[in-house]
């Protein structure tokens, strides 16, 4: 091996050598003793070793990266030793933390055939771990699995990659007893449902890159050093923040951008919204082509319009579109496409969300009015579907024919919109209308509303929602927040099925109509910052499965229902910055609803209408209660109040 060192100055003994062997000689001129020759034939024997040597066919390291160079010699030596050294890439950023359990388990010494499996989404880095793990401990084990009959009596480490179905899962346990003592066996998947198959001994899963190794993971890739240009900082971390520490796609596009100047930079960053990488996409595909046709289209739909939503509001609503939404959501996280996060709010990786987006565009490349979805106005094929209805004003004009032909449409979204014409022929399927900013007073009867699911129309300018009644056997969520022009909710008599009704700041509210209390299966009911609400009706105590009421910053509120304590499902209420005054109640009268208050009274107000009820008269099934800023006194809460 040559390390720094050129071949041909060995043989001719030049530069540095020249000037060790002029020493050597210098040294030896001197001296006057009978040894003097014997140490000059010395060094004329070394410099023909030196000459030998450099006419072997040897291994040379000038100026590259030492960490190959030992790659490469492991890998030469394990050639001669008759094993196999697996190919991996050249930089392996944060790599030692994560494959340190590992290897800690190959050598525990233990004489159990034990098995590990690694998981993780598809691009994380599954087989490079196992890769790298094999590597380095295939040398500790007596050998590798060819025959099937070597394995019951040698010491056998064994790596099966990308193991995807049950079947092959079951294969591998069936023939645990037949590995010899001490046997090792690794199992990379991306399917976390085959962890619970059998116990496994030990599970692995394989974490993101933090922010600094994946700048560092990306720079070695993209400028050949481990940290940014000066000038390309800033890119790099917008590629940094945009892959969330995914190995493979930050490699990808590091190896892209390698020596191409900003213009270049600048455009592929813009384009990695639209159309991420191909390379990059297709390794994330092969999740995706895993599913069946329910599942397709499940999770094009949550991709699409749902990431960072509510799961149970999702699952209301594709619910309603004929999917089994709570199986589907759980096979997307056992695939690792999807989490959940401590909100119960569903999030994936935007890379999983690109993939969607080009999954649709290949739909009709050319002509977005035949994909299955239009969304990401950005990029305009909304725009490109519907030009010939677009009108051009602050607001958005659409005509209702622009809809006509889109019979099977179910998922509608619409930001600011005023939508003109006749709705005979608008589509009748809808299950979700978000329309956010409506700028109509009232939704025209005509609207067809009647297979709706949820109905969302925050930041509208409606003064009251519709005219007279409606009947909407389907409609399971309402949402009028911050419609401030909005004076009365609509008569609920026909929405049976109602379960969430949302009025946030609805500053202009004074009157929940007293159908509310026909809504039997209601479990939400939210008027937070309906300032100018002085009453409840008191049929909101029929509510029996009512679990969460919130009167959060109602000011004005002056009168409560006085049953409160039929509400026995109630396990919320909020009444922060109401005018809630506790009345005087008996010694006898015990209170034992409630386990845990959210916020509590510091300085209490005066308040020139308060309301006048007794805490004692709320559910025993109360769990969280919050009063911060009433008009209550220090003695107001009974002493007696517990579990």
């Amino acid at each position: 091996m040559f390390y720094h060192v050129d071949p041909s100055h060995v043989k001719k003994q030049t530069e540095s050598f020249a000037e060790t062997f002029e020493k050597h000689m210098e040294g030896f001129e001197v001296k006057t003793d009978d040894r003097k020759q014997e140490r000059l034939a010395k060094i004329k024997t070394w410099r023909e070793a030196m000459r030998k040597v450099a006419d072997l066919t040897g291994m040379i390291l000038e100026d590259g990266h030492e960490s190959r160079f030992i790659q490469k010699i492991v890998k030469e030596i394990a050639n001669k030793l008759h094993r196999t050294v697996l190919s991996i890439g050249p930089y392996q950023i944060g790599i030692d933390s994560r494959i340190e359990e590992i290897n800690s388990w190959l050598q525990d010494g233990s004489t159990n055939v034990d098995i590990v499996m690694i998981c993780g989404m598809g691009g994380i880095g599954k087989t490079t771990t196992a890769k790298i793990v094999y590597n380095l401990n295939f040398n500790k084990f007596d050998g590798i699995i060819k025959i099937k009959d070597v394995i019951c009596c040698k010491r056998v480490f064994l790596v099966l990659d990308d193991v995807d179905k049950v079947e092959q899962l079951n294969a591998v346990l069936m023939m645990q007893d037949w590995f010899y003592s001490g046997s090792k066996i690794i199992i990379t998947t991306r399917h976390k449902q085959l962890l619970t198959v059998q116990k496994l001994y030990k599970v692995h899963r394989v974490k993101e890159l933090n922010d600094d190794e994946s700048l560092e993971l990306f720079s070695l890739h993209a400028f050949r050093q481990n940290h940014p240009i000066e000038r390309y900082v800033e890119h790099s971390k917008g590629v940094v923040q945009y892959y969330e520490g995914l190995p493979l796609a930050l490699q990808v596009l590091g190896s892209l951008l390698y020596n191409r100047n900003v213009d270049v930079w600048e455009s592929a960053l813009k384009k990695l919204e639209a159309i991420s990488d191909s390379q990059i996409l297709e390794k994330l595909k092969i999740s995706y082509y895993s599913f069946d046709d329910h599942d397709s289209n499940l999770f094009l739909d949550i991709a699409c319009f749902f990431v960072r939503k509510d799961k149970d509001f999702i699952i209301i609503i594709l619910d309603g579109c004929d999917f089994h939404t709570r199986v589907g959501i759980n096979n997307f996280i056992d695939k690792c496409l999807l989490k959940i996060d401590e909100n119960n709010k569903l999030t994936s990786y935007q890379l999983f969300q690109a993939m969607a987006r080009e999954v649709i565009r290949q739909e009709s490349p050319e002509e977005p009015e035949k994909r299955s979805r239009l969304s990401f106005f950005s990029s305009f094929p909304i725009y490109s579907a519907l030009r010939e209805s677009f009108a051009t004003s602050k607001e958005v004009d659409i005509q209702t024919d622009a809809f006509s032909g889109m019979c099977e449409l179910r998922l509608l979204q619409l930001y600011n919109v005023r939508v003109t014409g006749h709705y005979e022929k608008f589509p009748k399927k809808l299950r979700w209308l978000y329309w956010r900013g409506c700028p109509s007073k009232y939704i025209p009867n005509e609207f067809p509303l009647e297979s709706l699911v949820a109905l969302d129309m925050r930041y509208s300018r409606l003064e009251q929602v519709w005219r007279g009644t409606k009947l909407l056997r389907l409609l399971k969520i309402l949402n009028l927040s911050q419609s401030h022009r909005l004076i009365s909710t609509p008569d609920f008599s026909e929405i049976p099925n109602l379960e969430r009704i949302i009025l946030k700041d609805c500053i202009n509210l004074i009157e929940v109509h007293e159908s509310i209390g026909e809504l039997s299966r209601l479990v939400l009911l939210n008027l937070k910052y309906c300032r100018r609400l002085r009453k409840l009706p008191q049929q909101i105590c029929h509510l029996k499965f009512l679990k969460e009421l919130i009167l959060y910053g109602c000011s004005e509120l002056n009168q409560l229902p006085t049953e409160l304590g039929n509400l026995e499902s109630l396990t919320v209420f909020n009444a922060d910055k109401t005018a809630i005054c506790q009345s005087q109640s008996t010694t006898d009268e015990k209170n034992f609803w409630c386990s845990f208050f959210s916020s509590w009274v510091w300085k209490p107000r005066q308040c020139p209408n308060p309301i006048s009820f007794s805490l004692a008269s709320l559910s025993h099934s109360l769990v969280t209660l919050s009063l911060a800023h009433c008009n209550l006194s220090d003695d107001a809460m009974p002493r007696d109040m517990g579990v």
